[in-house]
């Protein structure tokens, strides 16, 4: 795999360098799901919100973040930086996701359905505050 790094100036000169990916992603999930495709809209919900938190890193530090376990640590921030309850939404999240990529079932509409207003709050929250670096 090809990793593109970018120099720290750079993302600190990008107001929102996943903006059109994350928001691309958000767009797709009605898509999806008025399609009855609710595994591609599982995927692309937790996407959405995983690169608005990732953004959020990523301003912070000024470069990408390589590691194992950057699922993991993105979650954690969301409980760091909001509350546990939303980290517990983004692992639920992360669930649907893997459910959809994974396994042989399908992820149920209604729980993916239930999770999309506490997505857009993550979400809105994370944009809002790489917004102010």
């Amino acid at each position: 795999m090809t990793r593109y790094l970018f120099g720290a100036n750079l993302f600190r000169q990008m107001s929102r360098p996943f903006a059109e990916k994350s928001d691309s992603f958000w767009e797709e999930v009605e898509r999806c799901l008025n399609a009855g495709n609710v595994n591609f809209a599982a995927n692309r919900l937790y996407y959405s919100v995983f690169l608005s938190v990732y953004e959020y890193a990523i301003k912070r530090a000024g470069t990408e973040i390589f590691e194992t376990e950057v699922h993991k640590k993105m979650m954690d921030m969301v409980g760091r930086i909001i509350d546990q309850k939303k980290r517990n939404t983004f692992g639920l999240l992360k669930d649907c996701r893997i459910t959809a990529d994974y396994c042989p079932e399908n992820v149920e509409i209604e729980r993916l359905k239930s999770l999309i207003d506490p997505a857009r709050e993550i979400r809105d929250h994370f944009i809002s505050l790489t917004e102010k670096i």
